[in-house]
């Protein structure tokens, strides 16, 4: 299937390599002992991009784009090796933007910090499990 890009589709697709090769491969051999499997603060800049609010609509505050232009990122993603949840984070943003009013974590999501501590806070794309049940 040959895709046919509009040129905002290609804008997006080149801006997010650029920004995924100015890190390179190196940040995520940099993780492979680490506890944590990512960088907090690339996860933000994404956020800031607007990466992460792209399914979520317009009048949330997000970029109202489809899978497409999420999938135009992503493969740019895999390409440069990127450790950060970027489309886990735009598929939870997505999600808790379908209530009639936006859910309060809406913007944090969107924005990359709700991932930013982990053992601190909860992410809502991290439910708490229930402890398990002794017999």
């Amino acid at each position: 299937m040959d895709l046919q890009l509009t040129p905002e589709q290609t804008l997006l697709r080149d801006s997010a390599a650029r920004f995924i090769a100015a890190a390179g491969g190196k940040v995520a051999r940099g993780y492979r002992a680490q506890a944590a499997s990512f960088a907090p603060a690339r996860l933000r800049q994404a956020g800031e991009l607007g990466w992460l609010g792209m399914l979520v609509p317009a009048y949330a505050n997000g970029l109202g784009l489809g899978l497409t232009e999420l999938a135009l990122v992503i493969e740019q993603a895999g390409r440069g090796l990127v450790c950060e949840p970027i489309a886990l984070a735009a598929v939870s943003a997505a999600a808790l933007a379908q209530a009639r009013t936006p859910h309060p974590m809406l913007e944090r999501v969107m924005s990359g910090a709700a991932q930013a501590d982990r053992h601190r806070e909860r992410s809502p794309a991290a439910p708490e499990r229930p402890a398990p049940r002794r017999s």
